[in-house]
């Protein structure tokens, strides 16, 4: 089967061990960021680019949604135009019991990867069961102990807030068809600098680090890292600048506007 390049890793990856002080500290908004080419590993280094990312955190009174969308566009030196898109949803309930998730990937105006699915378990951490509908319906085993994104990001944040520098755990987002993998997220040295950007730019005065993530096939002992990326995260949820590895490059998403969202009335 298939898999999506993981940019899921860049919509809140990286929480707190309380995770309802984690939620009222979870800022909901919508990024947009300036894509930028760092490395160039596709045929044809790029003559012309450009490039637009949109991250989107909302909540519900029961669930939290995430979304994460890029389009870029490239005139290639050897003539050729090169057209990339990805698009990813998940939708978490907050009892991180179920979640539903879409991932999808486009290049030169064909897919080339779809994921679609839902998971349900019991109780948070427990072992459940995966139904994916694309690319083709098949079910499977999600073992214990693993997290889902918004759960992650309530566990990653107390850590780093008591000073933890390594972190490590197993986490299920749906951009891959495998049951889980391995997340591994390094913090550095926090980061008091902030970006000059249109919108709310209040919110980027939350406590930030500079941390660096990778994913790893949870199946294979010592396998390099089949995604990985640098962040300056904020305690509130917001990425002020991402580095992401896609495999046909490296990209810089620089933040332009940040907004931020309403909270439900419930």
């Amino acid at each position: 089967m298939a898999r999506c390049v993981a940019f899921a890793a860049t919509v809140p990856a990286v929480a707190w061990s309380g995770a309802a002080e984690g939620a009222q500290r979870l800022q909901p908004h919508e990024a947009v960021y300036d894509i930028a080419v760092k490395e160039w590993r596709a045929g044809g280094a790029p003559d012309g680019f450009r490039g637009r990312a949109v991250i989107r955190v909302s909540e519900g009174c029961e669930n939290w949604t995430t979304e994460f969308g890029m389009r870029i566009g490239a005139i290639l030196r050897n003539g050729r135009d090169f057209a990339f898109s990805s698009s990813t949803r998940s939708l978490e309930n907050k009892a991180a019991t179920a979640l539903a998730f879409t991932h999808k990937i486009n290049i030169n105006g064909r897919s080339t990867a779809e994921l679609n699915g839902t998971v349900s378990r019991p109780a948070a951490g427990a072992a459940g069961r995966i139904r994916w509908t694309k690319p083709e319906p098949v079910t499977g085993s999600l073992p214990a102990g693993v997290l889902f994104p918004m759960e992650s990001f309530f566990k990653s944040v107390g850590q780093i807030e008591a000073g933890q520098k390594a972190l490590s755990y197993r986490m299920f987002d749906g951009s891959d068809i495998r049951p889980a993998r391995v997340f591994e997220l390094i913090t550095g040295v926090a980061v008091g600098r902030r970006p000059n950007i249109e919108g709310d730019a209040d919110l980027l005065n939350a406590k930030a680090w500079r941390v660096t993530g990778s994913f790893f096939d949870d199946r294979k002992e010592d396998a390099e890292p089949t995604t990985t990326f640098v962040q300056v995260f904020h305690v509130n949820g917001i990425a002020g600048f991402q580095q992401i590895d896609t495999g046909f490059a490296t990209l810089d998403l620089n933040l332009k506007r940040l907004n931020a969202l309403k909270r439900p009335a419930c």
